[in-house]
């Protein structure tokens, strides 16, 4: 999969159910789908499991679309000024089609001021607010995010989720490894679909995607190796020594040793990508604890297993 290539006729009927569980823990059920090749033969378990999914995922990017629609047409109504991200935003720089990636939440950059706004639109329009502390000011005040879930009559719909600081370090450190500035610095126009949107620049995207999978999830899911390889393979034009700059100045080399690293075990990087992995090698201190954790051992990490090394690796990400 790794190299977009369809070799799922080599999966025996009586292993097809525990490659159907790993692909959907791992959130890369619609890329095998996607990539499965109709004229090989393949088990039927797997047949129908693609030909499943293949339906399910155009339905939801269709859905999906719709409320992206409904939502910015209201936030722009009452003048909230918000970026979207990740997503479809983002994916099309990954994927041949976004209907080839799962489809998650709806990712909203803007002002903690917006957000308050936008919270009380979408608390109008029947999404219950996911509050932590006592009051949603409290969240507002304290927290970077606040998730707006659909409520569960509302069909076809997923979370909202507002942004007002990107991307924290681990959850016990009070700093954020990137910053909304870093998106804004010479972005340019892009669209998915009829919706416009501003694009920040591959470097910072990139170092998004490997702070994503090394410091919030710990490589919990596959999908995280899977897209940094793809962004990298479909980005040759990469600036290495800008996005080793942009992490320098942000005081997260570690993060982007590792993440590199990680991609590395499964697939080739370019060569100034290796050199970055060679001139970012953490202190020993941290090698210790992250190698609790290595890149073979994502591919059977579940929601028990693995959970220890997952919770070291995000110390070690701190350090």
């Amino acid at each position: 999969m790794m190299r977009l290539e369809d070799r799922f006729h080599l999966v025996q009927e009586d292993d097809a159910a525990w490659i159907c569980e790993r692909l959907r823990w791992h959130k890369l059920m619609p890329l095998a789908a996607s990539l499965s090749d109709p004229r090989q033969p393949k088990c039927a378990m797997l047949n129908a499991a693609f030909h499943e999914m293949l339906i399910e995922n155009l339905a939801q990017e269709q859905h999906y679309f719709n409320q992206v629609k409904a939502v910015f047409a209201l936030f722009e109504n009452k003048g909230i000024r918000f970026t979207p991200y990740k997503g479809p935003f983002w994916g099309g720089q990954i994927y041949p089609q976004y209907s080839w990636r799962h489809i998650g939440d709806i990712d909203l950059i803007m002002s903690v001021d917006g957000a308050r706004a936008a919270a009380a639109i979408l608390k109008k329009q029947g999404y219950r607010l996911e509050v932590l502390g006592e009051t949603v000011e409290d969240d507002l005040r304290t927290r970077g995010e606040l998730t707006c879930h659909p409520d569960p009559a509302m069909k076809h719909l997923v979370p909202v989720q507002l942004h007002w600081e990107l991307m924290p370090a681990p959850r016990f450190l009070k700093r954020h490894y990137i910053i909304p500035d870093d998106f804004a610095a010479d972005s340019t126009a892009a669209e998915w679909k009829s919706i416009r949107f501003s694009l920040p620049t591959p470097e910072a995207r990139l170092l998004y995607h490997v702070l994503h999978a090394t410091c919030q999830h710990q490589f919990n899911r596959f999908v995280l190796i899977m897209e940094m390889a793809l962004f990298i393979r479909k980005h040759p034009g990469l600036d290495w020594n800008r996005l080793f700059d942009l992490a320098k100045a942000r005081q997260c080399l570690a993060p982007l040793h590792y993440g590199l690293s990680f991609v590395s075990a499964f697939c080739d990087i370019p060569a100034q990508a290796c050199e970055i992995i060679r001139m970012t090698k953490p202190k020993l201190l941290t090698r210790l604890v992250a190698a609790w954790l290595t890149p073979r051992a994502t591919l059977h990490l579940t929601a028990r297993r693995g959970r220890t090394r997952r919770k070291l690796f995000r110390v070690a990400m701190s350090w």
